[in-house]
């Protein structure tokens, strides 16, 4: 039971929230201050054709097939009037964009998209007389108050208040488990950044767009902290990817590296300006995030009438592929509590990281057992990537690009422990006559009784389909590896792996962006962003300027869409068709996959059994039973609007501005456009309509016709996944680049489905052409022998000039 409580909750928000009278003593001034924070969406909206929610509201014009007014770019060049959505990767600034308005050719507005990307920013809100001795006092008083975490993180480990083996809060940091020493020491370097911009904030009585916008201009380069900055590695050019993604981009080899930033398509929304989590428009705290799951997104059970749970689980294994979010730990790498009754007792042990999310006392699950708040860490502050005092940014752990990072690991070192050293292939173990991945008992399945697979990134063994995902890519690298060793009987081992591993990638981005991404955005938004692989010939579209890097808001809420999708229990077929269900959930527990059969069994259940329908209705036990240990666990969806606060997303009303939607003005409004009941739930939780978080409004979205997606979501994640077609060097459709595949090799990749890759690694009889898709008349299944299904050959690979 919580004791003193309120007392608790209300130090921990004054810690983390500025204080509501102070707010509202100050509150013209501070309007005055937000002016140039809030330009970048009232400016732009009094240019813009004002469209009810009624209309039609999403325009994704093709860039080739639209004409484009040419105008005067912010550089004075020349340039291409676009939707924003297409050209905003090449401004610094919001105040560039706002000065860029142009009128594109259907009369609304777009912004004037320069040829090139614009140079060093030198210019932005005025800023007193900042010296380098200023600097480096605010670098020290940075470095002094990391120096007094550590020791309160001493003190907690004394007084044993960390994270206890086996409990929810245990497997929830077992989600962002990477190098735990290296996160530790990217934290402190990022977070010194942070105190020391907050320290010249303070000292020189900032204003938000000041603070947020002009400390940029100082970098930490020249200061004391200059030993925090990021260093850029060495590259050199070669036919094959780095295991870390360093050098894809040889103009700047940072650029979707592991241990990286995310970026940013929008400024964060800090209530500070720096560092604090999002508030209210008005200055006081948002909804509970928890209430705001359990009163506005419900659990009803709604099977999709067309996908399946395969389509579900490459979401997932996709989305780790390409984002894992550092978050705090203590000095030893242990996990931080938040909500321990010593802590509530003792606001001074309460760590600065921790942001608790409060549950309400009318709460139907967790008031039983005595709670009064949820476990929550923030993301750790990332060392910002170009060197300067500025906002809090958050750390990307994986590699930017779709690239097998989770099957081969994030370094060297992790990929050739998993390497067998014989003919080009991973190491494998037999589960129950089953050839896996290796055995690794040292991982969290430890604490559940069972053994864990070894891969190349340690959330595989979330959830049994994963760990069965794992497993298939493993089978499917070694089959490419035995068949390109019989074509070319000279190869190496290197060269077999490295050749096995990017045949591999290309396969995985093939089947994402022709069989996954249609259903996912529809044709018409993937046709406006260039994201339709061609059909013969290469592409010759890289562009090095483009920054591939993870979106914030595409990891942080946008490409949480599947946690709608994901079914309670998992159906397993026998070849006669017996039906039985596995049941252990997002546990650490895949020992399932132990028993003899059950690898092919859960084949032909994902391609059988539908997934959950997009929308706002998610499994209970996500919703409350997250890790569940003695009666309850956490709730996946209050974290994920939590985590958004956290990293300063702004409100889902910004987000439908930055995609040319029109803006939201009042929750009748809203109705329009999200799912009615949602949309009066949440009325009823947020006292103004530009409060509403991105992630619950954009699981409720009304879809685009042809899409699973609603279109603010289906707008970020088009954009994302356009950075990393365009943005990728080694992008399998690429021509002309020393790892190029030949013409006749890219037909061949062309042929490549997942009903296939199914077909090839296991010991199912029969699948449908399109194993994302329930079978129908038009996707019937078909056997997997016969020659129905395409079969890419290899024989295009024989003599392929290799690498040393």
């Amino acid at each position: 039971m919580c004791i003193n409580c309120g007392k608790f909750l209300e130090l921990t928000n004054s810690r983390r929230l500025l204080a509501n009278d102070a707010w509202n003593n100050a509150k013209s001034q501070q309007v005055l201050q937000d002016t140039e924070l809030s330009t970048q969406v009232d400016d732009h909206a009094r240019f813009k054709r004002q469209l009810s929610p009624e209309e039609t509201p999403m325009v994704f014009p093709s860039m080739e097939a639209i004409p484009e007014n040419h105008c005067v770019a912010y550089d004075n060049g020349v340039g291409k009037c676009r939707p924003a959505a297409m050209c905003v990767y090449r401004f610094e600034s919001v105040k560039d964009l706002d000065e860029s308005a142009c009128k594109l050719v259907d009369g609304t507005i777009g912004i004037c998209c320069p040829s090139k990307p614009p140079p060093s920013r030198t210019t932005g809100p005025i800023l007193p007389d900042i010296t380098s001795s200023d600097l480096d006092f605010a670098g020290q008083e940075g470095r002094s108050i990391v120096q007094r975490i550590e020791q309160l993180e001493a003190e907690l480990q004394r007084r044993g208040l960390l994270v206890k083996e086996g409990s929810p809060e245990y497997f929830l940091g077992a989600q962002f488990d990477g190098d735990r020493r290296k996160v530790w020491e990217m934290g402190k370097d990022g977070l010194t950044g942070v105190e020391a911009t907050l320290k010249l904030v303070k000292t020189f009585q900032l204003s938000s767009s000041q603070s947020r916008d002009g400390l940029i201009r100082f970098s930490l380069a020249n200061t004391v902290i200059a030993d925090t900055c990021p260093k850029n590695p060495p590259c050199q050019t070669t036919k094959y990817r780095t295991s870390d993604g360093s050098c894809n981009n040889l103009k700047h080899p940072e650029w979707g590296k592991t241990y990286h930033t995310y970026t940013r398509v929008m400024p964060p929304r800090y209530s500070d300006g720096i560092n604090e989590g999002r508030l209210s428009y008005d200055g006081g705290p948002l909804p509970s995030a928890r209430e705001v799951s359990h009163r506005a997104i419900s659990s009803e059970d709604r099977p999709s009438r067309k996908l399946t749970v395969a389509f579900a689980l490459w979401a997932q294994f996709l989305a780790y592929d390409l984002s894992l979010t550092g978050v705090t730990l203590a000095g030893n790498g242990d996990s931080i509590l938040c909500c321990h009754p010593d802590i509530q007792k003792n606001a001074r042990l309460l760590h600065p990281a921790c942001m608790p999310i409060l549950i309400p006392e009318t709460d139907p699950l967790y008031r039983k057992s005595g709670r009064s708040c949820m476990h929550f860490l923030r993301s750790i502050a990332a060392p910002r990537s170009d060197c300067n005092f500025g906002p809090r940014e958050q750390l990307n752990q994986v590699t930017a690009y779709i690239d097998g990072s989770s099957i081969y690991g994030i370094s060297e070192e992790r990929t050739k422990a998993l390497r067998s050293f014989e003919g080009g292939k991973l190491k494998w173990s037999l589960a129950g006559v089953e050839e896996m991945p290796p055995i690794n008992s040292s991982l969290p399945c430890a604490s559940r009784n069972t053994s864990c697979f070894a891969s190349g990134d340690k959330r595989s063994n979330q959830n049994v389909l994963l760990s069965l995902f794992h497993g298939l890519m493993l089978r499917e690298h070694n089959r490419l590896a035995n068949r390109l060793s019989r074509l070319n009987s000279g190869w190496s081992d290197e060269i077999l792996f490295r050749e096995a591993r990017r045949l591999l990638c290309a396969q995985i981005q093939h089947i994402t962006y022709t069989e996954f991404l249609p259903l996912l955005l529809g044709s018409r938004v993937m046709s406006s962003y260039g994201l339709t692989p061609k059909l013969s010939g290469h592409t010759f579209d890289y562009d090095p300027n483009l920054n591939a890097a993870i979106i914030n808001s595409f990891a942080t809420a946008a490409n949480r869409f599947g946690h709608t999708l994901i079914q309670d229990d998992i159906e397993m077929y026998s070849s006669q068709g017996g039906r039985r269900e596995d049941t252990t959930g997002w546990k650490f527990d895949p020992s399932t996959l132990h028993q003899k059969g059950s690898f092919d069994a859960l084949i032909r259940g994902i391609v059988k059994q539908p997934a959950q329908a997009f929308d706002s209705n998610i499994s209970q036990k996500l919703k409350g039973n997250l890790f569940n240990n003695s009666g309850f666990g956490l709730d996946l969806i209050a974290l994920n609007i939590q985590r958004g606060r956290d990293h300063g997303l702004p409100g889902y009303n910004e987000w439908r501005e930055y995609c040319r939607l029109p803006r939201i003005r009042n929750f009748k409004d809203l109705a329009t456009v999200l799912d009615p009941m949602v949309a009066g739930n949440l009325s009823r939780l947020y006292r103004n309509v530009d409060d509403v978080d991105l992630y619950p409004a954009g699981i409720a979205e009304n879809p685009l016709p042809d899409a699973i997606l609603g279109p603010t979501f289906a707008c970020i994640i088009a954009e994302q996944f356009r950075r990393l077609k365009l943005g990728d060097r080694f992008w399998y459709e690429n021509g002309g680049m020393e790892s190029s595949f030949s013409g006749a090799q890219l037909q061949e990749i062309r042929k490549v489905t997942l009903s296939k890759l199914l077909c090839d690694n296991t010991n199912v009889d029969a699948i449908q052409l399109v194993s994302f898709v329930k079978p129908a008349s038009w996707n019937p299944k078909e056997d997997c022998i016969d020659g129905k299904i395409p079969q890419m050959s290899l024989t295009s690979w024989k003599n392929e000039p290799v690498w040393t």
